[in-house]
């Protein structure tokens, strides 16, 4: 076979071959354009309803008192964790009784969680069940920084989501529900 007749042959190739990396390589770079387009233009949707806690805080200073005045770590359980800086009384009650419901809708996975109410300042043992039903258990410590509202800490004893009061209900058993089928502990 001459140069001549080889050429044509070359060309072809070479074209095929191209083909071949462009068919392989364009996903992936039209993928990191929209993504690089994307982030420029709007936000990242999530799919928790709380608010993501980043970064992540330690509840290690947090601890669990029993009726006894026994404490313990809040490690080794999911918490869905009342904190107020007043006795739970109107909005703060109100959303104890739809966490309660929530409790209850997480059917076989409520063992794995439990409720407890802060308050900053200090809790006295008379008003650990002062305006909630019983299943509430008093939290003490001390942590800077916290707004009122709802917490949900892992077993690690990390916050992780915050919620209002008023959006005590569906968004917290959503978000749990989802936390608990891809958790591994806990």
């Amino acid at each position: 076979m001459s140069e001549r007749d080889r050429t044509p042959s070359i060309r072809r190739n070479r074209t095929k071959l191209v083909g071949i990396f462009l068919v392989a390589f364009a996903p992936l770079f039209g993928a990191y354009a929209l993504y690089l387009y994307e982030r420029g233009t709007s936000p990242w949707s999530t799919t928790n309803q709380g608010e993501l806690l980043t970064p992540l805080r330690s509840a290690d200073a947090l601890r669990v008192v029993d009726r006894s005045g026994v404490s313990a770590p809040l490690k080794g359980r999911w918490w869905i964790l009342v904190v107020t800086a007043r006795t739970c009384d109107g909005e703060c009650a109100a959303a104890a009784g739809r966490l309660r419901a929530v409790h209850v809708l997480l059917n076989q996975d409520q063992e794995r969680v439990r409720r407890g109410i802060l308050r900053k300042g200090g809790l006295g043992a008379s008003e650990v069940g002062e305006g909630l039903d019983v299943g509430w258990e008093r939290v003490t410590g001390e942590m800077t920084g916290l707004d009122d509202g709802i917490y949900v800490v892992d077993p690690l004893a990390n916050l992780v989501l915050h919620y209002p009061f008023s959006a005590a209900g569906k968004p917290v058993l959503q978000d749990l529900k989802r936390l608990l089928s891809v958790s591994q502990i806990g």
